[in-house]
């Protein structure tokens, strides 16, 4: 199964959601990989992989299962692709014209499919090539948003961009949002999460993944946060929604 996190606005939880979420699932005894799409790198920062095969590879077709399956973070199940310096250039090269670079991920992906239980992957904060190739490729796009009032906005341009990614492909597209981020004792964040559950109560997790601090620190560490933190309020939700994703492969 490949799932996807996706949004335009930055700040909003995707990285976050693919390491914690890949670490969980991984820790169910699934075999996990995460694929940094994003030329940013964030995930490939946190992830502190030396001599991780990078995605600028694997786009090009290039084998490299070996190196694939080396375990990332020293968790046995887990798996990776990194971002790197080329990722940017092919970037400005998928949106050409070209339909077949729209599904060049997702190409690449198929043949790994039957090798892992969940292929999750991190985009950038952009409608881009590679957003959308992500997009292309996913069973399940994950949403990650905040109960803010710019919610929407960034709701709507990506269900707009869902749409899009439909007209090219044989059946709808499947998304999810996930609150995230969420702060309790923010007044206006109660008004504009009860706005949210009102119009998109279809589309929602069940979990929302509160703003938990220890997620700086354990990014300041250079450690996953699951891994430092398990016990912690953001931990527990990240392992509730990981049952919540596993309910749905099955």
């Amino acid at each position: 199964m490949v799932i996807s996190a996706a949004n335009m606005k930055g700040g909003v939880g995707k990285t976050t959601t693919v390491l914690s979420l890949g670490f969980c699932l991984a820790m169910t005894g699934c075999r996990v990989l995460l694929v940094d799409a994003d030329p940013g790198g964030s995930l490939t920062a946190q992830l502190a992989e030396e001599n991780s095969f990078p995605l600028s590879s694997f786009l090009k077709g290039k084998p490299a299962l070996s190196e694939i399956f080396k375990p990332a973070c020293a968790e046995e199940n887990l798996f990776s692709i990194v971002s790197d310096r080329k990722l940017a250039s092919i970037e400005r090269r998928l949106l050409s014209g070209e339909k077949i670079k729209l599904f060049l991920l997702k190409k690449r992906l198929a043949s790994l499919k039957d090798k892992f239980d969940f292929i999750l992957v991190d985009t950038p904060p952009s409608f881009s090539g590679l957003t959308l190739n992500a997009l292309f490729a996913a069973d399940l796009i994950v949403i990650p948003v905040q109960p803010e009032f710019t919610v929407f906005h960034g709701l709507s341009r990506m269900i707009d961009a869902v749409r899009l990614v439909d007209r090219y492909r044989n059946n709808k597209s499947k998304y999810q949002i996930l609150l995230a981020m969420y702060d309790r004792k923010a007044d206006k964040r109660k008004k504009y999460l009860s706005i949210i559950e009102k119009r998109f109560s279809r589309f929602l997790f069940k979990t929302v993944i509160e703003n938990d601090p220890n997620i700086k620190i354990a990014s300041n560490l250079g450690e996953p946060f699951i891994r430092c933190f398990p016990e912690s309020a953001g931990a527990v939700q990240y392992r509730l929604l990981a049952d919540e994703i596993l309910s749905l492969k099955d």
